[in-house]
């Protein structure tokens, strides 16, 4: 007697629907992730603009942007507490670049929680250095200690993440992205 039906047979669907299964736990955490990397990578970016437009300020006016006032030291208008020079940030499209995450690189004030963090630091006994950072939602996209200590060397970036906000480098489990330029 011959089977002259045609398809599948339960064994044959289910093997099916295994592998499916299999693939799917596999593949579907990385795809989770892909948003938050785009997002880092964006923000990683705009660090290394920020970056080269310090360069470039620098070339040209022979000093960094200034960064006065207290803590925080927000990439945003006018010199004021926690700011730097209009005239640096004419230098962007759009004036001061923003986080759109919100996720609070320069301090816990709601006010600051959309802007990358600029520091300039002349100490007394080190060369001058500068730092800009951004908070990472991935802690994969951020900076080792031990590359940030390559650019660095090791007590000029403690001095930088001394200069972080406090509910930022301080924590290990905050994850930052961070150019530390020396002079």
């Amino acid at each position: 007697m011959v089977n002259t039906k045609k398809g599948f047979t339960l064994m044959e669907l289910l093997i099916v629907i295994a592998i499916i299964a299999i693939l799917t736990v596999a593949f579907l955490p990385g795809a989770l992730k892909a948003p938050a990397k785009a997002r880092d990578a964006g923000k990683i970016k705009t660090v290394n603009d920020i970056s080269i437009a310090v360069e470039s300020w620098m070339a040209e006016k022979g000093t960094p942007p200034a960064s006065a006032g207290a803590a925080p030291y927000c990439l945003k208008g006018v010199l004021a507490g926690g700011s730097v020079p209009d005239a640096f940030l004419s230098s962007f499209k759009d004036g001061a670049p923003t986080d759109k995450q919100k996720l609070g690189s320069c301090s816990a004030v709601a006010a600051d929680m959309g802007y990358f963090f600029y520091r300039y630091n002349a100490p007394a006994a080190s060369k001058p250095y500068y730092v800009v950072a951004v908070i990472v939602e991935l802690g994969a996209s951020a900076n080792s200690n031990a590359e940030l200590d390559d650019l660095v060397g090791a007590n000029t970036m403690a001095d930088a993440k001394a200069l972080m906000p406090a509910n930022a480098v301080a924590d290990v489990e905050t994850p930052y992205y961070m150019v530390v330029g020396p002079m």
